[in-house]
């Protein structure tokens, strides 16, 4: 997700917007098998899996922007400026 350019710019912009994360969520692949083999995965099944689309239950699926809650399963009410205000804290 690190490497998703609108999940970087919703950081850069301080931009809560929970969709971007959702979207790159949707958009990951399985790493490399050295990883997965290094997390348990017995070679053969690393080698399989290995850069395969993630498979994600968006009912499952939990997201928060600096500790506010903002899907859980489905979109949350929340303080957006709160949100963006915390997104901005330590900043120099």
């Amino acid at each position: 997700m690190i490497a998703s350019s609108l999940v970087k710019a919703a950081v850069h912009g301080r931009d809560p917007n929970w969709g971007r994360i959702a979207g790159a969520v949707g958009n990951a692949q399985a790493a490399e098998s050295w990883v997965l083999e290094a997390a348990g995965l017995d070679a053969a099944d690393a080698a399989a899996r290995a850069g395969t689309p993630v498979a994600v239950d968006p009912g499952r699926l939990r997201i928060a922007v600096a500790g506010h809650a903002v899907y859980a399963g489905g979109p949350l009410g929340f303080d957006r400026s709160a949100a963006r205000a915390a997104m901005t804290v330590g900043e120099c």
